[in-house]
């Protein structure tokens, strides 16, 4: 029976395993590095292989230290095999993508039945916000799935006898722990603590806390992160109070940082975020209430399921800067509530009519949007568009025709409908232009000239130094006080420039001092500033390219020198 058991273990997580790295690695790098995080992340990763500083990480020639290291290695050891490109700098979102839902199948699995699992997993890869932010180089989605592998494992642990399984998912559960704590600081022990401390206390297994290994658990987290901590420290005095008081501390409790979001912002967040499953979503917490509130004792996997995300929604919805990925932690275990719901209809007919009946109004409702929607992108993004509604109209149309038949067929509509919708998308991405970068990058090589210097005025295209394959220097009033308490990309300089002038640094005085000296010059300069610095410039400014408010200008020492490189 055990022997049997192995086996479908295997079976599933192989098919679920190369199913969805088939799934997820189609179109990877099909468009250029999305800005401000994917850009900026990978540009840490690059400058970090190609400086050979793989405990430092640099953003532009400057320590970057807003983030631990974990991230920026396992880009770097995917750049190192395929090359520093917009697919080896998503490869492994993409893999811990699928290992989450690797995960969402062991946790579903272990708690409820085989069945249960696959359909959980399943759901969260096809949830829209998951599925795009596995797709997206930030360390949002790494630092989710460790925090969700670190609480789950516990979970697990706790459904088998005391010994050498039991003990090795704990220990397992302290490693993904210590991992988080390397992607993003603190939260990465923060949460599973709060979440498994608070489900002891509830239910009041205070026993639990011995057999935990404590201390055991304690020295893996700290032996995975301060050979970092030091080596970090000793080459940077101000490491440890930038890193943990201003970075860890001071962005929960400060009202100064950006994207400054209401309480509620998450909840609308979590409903389009788990789309099309979302429909089913209050219906299954609904009855995992309700089951916690008729038989409490018997039901103590399914309250720490609902800890799981209500802790960290909490958590998130405190401090007035939100932004989307820091609530991707909470759909593992969302997805396992709504698949152990739809695991109870699976057989049965009319049970899910009127929801049917719903997504169908709104699938040909949104093909019609589409339709409608005209895209002001040059490209063949409308054709995308098409397609998605087509989908759209198809998937509506099997759906109501699936409504008075057993669930199960209901489900693989809807499926199938999420994967060719989703695979149309990021095909398309390309063609809608997102970043000007990538469209201004040969007219900046074309006057690239060796002597010469990229200088961005008063802005920072995080993707340029990527795509340059080298810093670029960077004119900005640094000795502006009030800069350096920014959360934006002057602030992360600014504070840096106080303790060291940089090259790449450049206040006002010393770029127009270089420029009156004819030294050649490409300079980016925001639209709205152009007229400003044509007039500082003397009307000594070339004007090469212009897209969507990025000007590209250059004096006349590069066309000389370019003549002079000819003849």
């Amino acid at each position: 029976m055990q022997l049997q058991q192995r086996k479908t273990w295997l079976t599933d997580l192989l098919y679920l395993l190369f199913g969805l790295l088939g799934f997820y690695l189609l179109f990877l790098g099909a468009h250029h590095l999305l800005t401000p995080d994917e850009a900026r992340y990978t540009e840490v990763s690059r400058e970090m292989l190609a400086n050979h500083s793989f405990w430092i990480p640099w953003l532009n020639g400057v320590p970057f230290f807003d983030k631990p290291t974990l991230f920026y290695w396992l880009q770097i050891s995917a750049m190192s095999i395929f090359g520093v490109n917009e697919w080896a700098a998503r490869l492994w979102t993409a893999v811990l993508g699928v290992s989450g839902c690797l995960l969402v199948y062991a946790v579903g699995r272990v708690l409820y039945d085989r069945l249960t699992g696959i359909i959980s997993a399943v759901i969260l890869a096809t949830s829209l916000v998951y599925f795009l932010m596995s797709h997206y180089a930030n360390i949002d989605l790494t630092i989710a799935v460790l925090i969700s592998a670190a609480i789950g494992f516990f979970l697990m642990a706790n459904q088998y006898p005391l010994g050498k399984l039991r003990s090795r998912l704990i220990l397992f559960s302290y490693v993904m722990a210590g991992f988080a704590v390397l992607t993003k600081g603190l939260i990465g022990i923060l949460f599973p603590t709060m979440i498994i401390g608070t489900w002891i206390m509830l239910t009041k297994q205070w026993f639990l806390l011995k057999r935990m290994h404590l201390l055991w658990g304690a020295l893996i987290v700290i032996l995975i992160n301060l050979p970092w901590l030091i080596v970090a420290q000793i080459k940077h005095h101000e490491f440890w109070y930038y890193y943990f008081y201003i970075q860890q501390i001071g962005r929960f409790i400060s009202t100064d940082f950006n994207d400054k979001q209401p309480f509620w912002f998450y909840l609308p967040v979590i409903l389009l975020g788990m789309l099309p499953w979302s429909f089913f979503l209050l219906q299954a917490l609904a009855q995992k209430i309700r089951s916690i509130c008729q038989h409490y004792v018997a039901h103590f996997n399914d309250l720490y399921l609902l800890l799981w995300p209500l802790l960290i929604m909490v958590f998130f919805s405190i401090p007035r800067s939100k932004t989307l990925g820091y609530i991707l932690p909470v759909f593992p275990p969302l997805a396992i509530i709504v698949g152990y719901y739809i695991r109870q209809i699976w057989n049965c007919d009319n049970k899910q009519r009127v929801v049917c009946r719903c997504l169908s109004v709104l699938g040909i409702l949104a093909a019609i949007a589409l339709v409608i929607f005209k895209a002001d992108v040059s490209g063949n993004f409308n054709t995308y568009m098409y397609i998605i509604s087509m989908v759209f109209v198809l998937a509506s149309f099997a759906l109501w025709l699936c409504q008075g038949l057993a669930f199960r067929y209901s489900f693989t509509v809807l499926v199938m409908a999420c994967f060719m919708t989703m695979v149309t998308l990021l095909s398309g991405v390309k063609t809608l232009q997102l970043t000007a970068i990538p469209r201004l990058l040969p007219i900046i090589k074309l006057y690239e000239i060796p002597q010469a210097t990229v200088v961005e005025y008063y802005r920072f295209d995080r993707d340029l130094p990527f795509y340059l394959q080298h810093p670029v220097t960077i004119v900005a009033n640094w000795n502006n006080p009030k800069l350096k308490k920014k959360d934006s990309w002057q602030g992360i300089f600014a504070y840096e420039y106080q303790y060291k002038q940089y090259p790449n640094l450049w206040t006002p005085k010393e770029f127009w001092k270089a420029w009156n000296a004819e030294r050649p010059l490409i300079v980016l300069v925001k639209g709205k500033k152009l007229a400003d610095f044509q007039e500082k410039a003397k009307n000594s400014a070339i004007v090469v390219a212009n897209y969507h408010g990025k000007v590209v200008v250059i004096n006349e020492s590069i066309l000389h020198l370019q003549q002079t490189t000819k003849y």
